[in-house]
């Protein structure tokens, strides 16, 4: 047990557990995780019991025991901790992994978003770029060369309108935050102290010290009304959400109450009513320079409202909730519907979700944008940012008391978290746009083409597994390989039982392999990426240390999904596999027809071999410029002749990027260490001359 772990044995055990009865418990949870790894470790004492113990909480889970067990370490590992073990916890009901739960909690104690490697989740590729793998525009100075800034603004069809009186220009108000994402409205809360947190955090944005912050905070209208004093400094900065029944006492006694905050904030959300029109207007009587959003949940007459809202004057976003359908479903349906209608440019629109679904992360709201939306909501895990105990709430538990516990949370820590978190979002964001190229985050709305692996995609291609297509494929294949045969020493190089060669066997094994062979509950922590599971570290530990490959390190089975490589299914039996091994352990040579190279652009039109001789021709064939020394070609083309490294002055080159004269002695005499004159280009030559690089002889 960790030194001063018994300070905390009341709050773990229970009670006025003594610190020995904690240390109990956690041993006996040891033993279940290392039951998990080996159902029959010798290291377990009382396994009998332990076993049962386990199936108990197999059953409690929900969870088939024999189906359970049938799975691999990693699976299974990975499985029971997301029902037992907090850190390890998802939310499946909302499709929020538990790598995407460790990401939020680690990162609100930090301004630079994590590297975690790549994650699966609903049928696309999701990827968390590595810092270290591109240019990251924190550490090369490209920072402001990259934008995530959002405007919310309602654009029109013109602006410049001709009357009687004369032309008549129409301006455009609009609300610029620094990041595709607001923040609520936030479950699970009481209403204002982490709605205030975030808030703060806003409010504290700084450019100067690369604190792009600035964000809306949906809060309900009730939670307004009641908590109004707290949160009317904040109002720039806050977007109620608004329904009928609050605009109808707007004159009374709650009207005194919303009246002032209405004429401090800028942009007003209304639940969607067939009164929208009238609505409108009577908001815009209290502050007429009100920007408007719309929140419309998908149900019955979503569409026909849809149109309605986004012709509807002064709206300016469209907040788009997917209710029993998958938001990543519905929102490419919602921004085709508003292009075929000529009305998609007029509102922003904005993905928060659905039943079954939720923004868990900025990837998810980056993956909203490309496939339509200009940003995302992000609502529980908002709240989850700051408060992870609420984690307990989604799969049963009471949230009472720790809503209560937020009236002794310190303001300034709570304050931090959401600085921190909101940091982050922006940045993952600008990660994602300096892997893409892409300046500007609204450039990216709608381009499908960014992601990279869907399930349509998916069913298209399986559907070319067909015996018809193998064999043309294979026809095919034959056919590139014989135009383009690799050279012969490319070939050796590659073959298998040249590759083997250069193992070293029987090196030490790393820490962390060792580490995992003690098969302890330590095993688990090595566990936690889906897509490299324990099972996969082992393998790559072993053959790192030069280990030959087993029969059961091709049966191990992933964690990713359907739509991974997991989902692929190969008919082989353990037998052939066997006997494949043996034939690569008894003589690799045997293996040398699988070629492990790449056969295609060794010899492409208009290449040559590395160092061939060439001469350079005009277009009626009569020879151009033959050098002395023979120029020495370099292993690239050029439009109709190879490119050549002419042997003349180091930093000799052409100005000219088409069409180019030799050099006569005098302009590059024999010896120069560095002449830099340019070539004067040829007008009518195809050719460009590169730059030279050995000494003129």
């Amino acid at each position: 047990m960790s030194v001063g772990l018994e300070r905390l044995a009341p709050e773990l055990a229970g009670g006025d557990a003594p610190a020995e009865e904690l240390a109990r418990r956690l041993a006996e949870w040891e033993d279940l995780l290392v039951l998990l790894v080996d159902p029959e470790s010798p290291q377990v004492r009382q396994r009998g019991r332990k076993r049962r113990l386990l199936s108990f909480l197999l059953e409690r889970a929900g969870l088939d025991e024999q189906a359970f067990w049938r799975l691999s370490r990693g699976q299974r590992g990975r499985l029971f901790l997301s029902r037992y073990s907090r850190v390890s916890r998802d939310i499946p009901q909302l499709e929020v992994t538990s790598f995407d739960l460790d990401k939020l909690a680690k990162e609100r104690f930090r301004q630079e978003p994590l590297t975690l490697g790549a994650a699966w989740h609903h049928g696309f590729w999701r990827a968390y770029f590595s810092h270290a793998a591109i240019t990251h525009p924190a550490n090369d100075g490209l920072r402001e060369e990259f934008s995530t800034a959002w405007d919310i603004v309602r654009k029109e069809p013109a602006v410049l309108f001709r009357t009687a009186e004369g032309p008549r220009l129409a301006g455009l108000r609009s609300l610029r935050i620094d990041m595709p994402m607001i923040v609520g409205p936030l479950p699970h809360g009481d209403g204002h102290t982490l709605e205030r947190a975030y808030l703060r955090a806003v409010e504290r944005a700084d450019p100067d010290a690369d604190l792009h912050t600035r964000t809306l905070v949906v809060v309900e209208g009730d939670a307004l009304i009641r908590h109004h004093e707290r949160l009317a400094p904040h109002a720039a900065w806050i977007m109620p959400r608004l329904s009928a029944r609050h605009l109808e006492p707007l004159d009374g006694a709650e009207g005194a109450v919303l009246r002032p905050l209405l004429g401090s904030t800028r942009i007003v959300e209304l639940e969607w009513s067939e009164a929208l029109e009238s609505q409108l207007d009577r908001l815009r009587a209290v502050n007429p320079d009100l920007l408007f959003s719309v929140y419309l949940p998908y149900r019955k007459g979503f569409w026909p409202a849809l149109e309605r809202t986004a012709r509807a004057g002064g709206v300016a976003m469209v907040h788009v909730h997917a209710g029993a359908e998958k938001s990543y479903r519905l929102i490419p349906r919602v921004d085709a519907y508003l292009k075929e209608r000529l009305i998609r440019a007029r509102v922003q629109l904005v993905s928060a979700g659905g039943d079954t679904d939720t923004q868990a992360s900025a990837a998810t709201v980056y993956e909203s944008v490309l496939l339509g939306a200009n940003g995302g909501a992000m609502t529980h895990v908002a709240s989850l940012a700051l408060v992870p105990e609420l984690v307990d709430a989604y799969h049963g538990a009471d949230p009472a008391p720790v809503v209560a516990g937020l009236a002794s949370r310190d303001p300034e820590e709570l304050e931090r978290l959401a600085l921190n978190t909101l940091t982050c979002w922006q940045h993952s964001i600008l990660d994602f746009l300096s892997c893409m190229g892409i300046d500007d985050i609204q450039k990216t709305s709608g381009n499908t083409m960014a992601i990279t692996l869907t399930e349509d995609w998916v069913r298209e291609v399986d559907a070319l597994a067909t015996p018809e297509f193998a064999a043309l494929n294979r026809e095919l294949n034959a056919v590139r390989v014989a135009a383009e045969p690799p050279p012969r020493a490319v070939r050796e190089r590659y073959r298998v039982s040249a590759l083997l060669r250069h193992v070293v066997p029987d090196l030490p094994l790393a820490h962390a392999a060792r580490i995992m062979a003690q098969q302890t509950a330590s095993w688990h922590l090595m566990n936690s990426n889906r897509s490299l599971t324990a099972d996969f570290l082992e393998v790559c530990y072993r053959m790192a240390a030069g280990e030959p490959p087993r029969v059961e390190d091709f049966l191990v089975q992933g964690d990713l999904g359907p739509l991974s490589l997991d989902g692929i299914e190969l008919k082989l039996s353990r037998a052939s596999l066997e006997w494949s091994l043996e034939r690569l352990r008894r003589d690799p040579a045997l293996l040398d027809y699988i070629f492990l190279g790449v056969p295609r652009g060794f010899l492409r039109p208009g290449a040559v071999p590395p160092h061939a001789e060439v001469r350079l021709l005009d277009r009626d064939g009569s020879r151009r410029w033959s050098p002395s020394p023979p120029t020495r070609a370099a292993a690239s083309t050029c439009r109709w002749a190879a490119r050549a490294t002419a042997t003349a002055c180091p930093s000799w080159a052409t100005a000219a990027r088409c069409g180019w004269s030799p050099p006569t002695p005098a302009a590059a005499p024999c010896g120069a260490s560095s002449c830099g004159r340019a070539i004067t280009a040829a007008r009518g030559s195809r050719c460009c001359a590169p730059r030279a690089t050995a000494p003129w002889s």
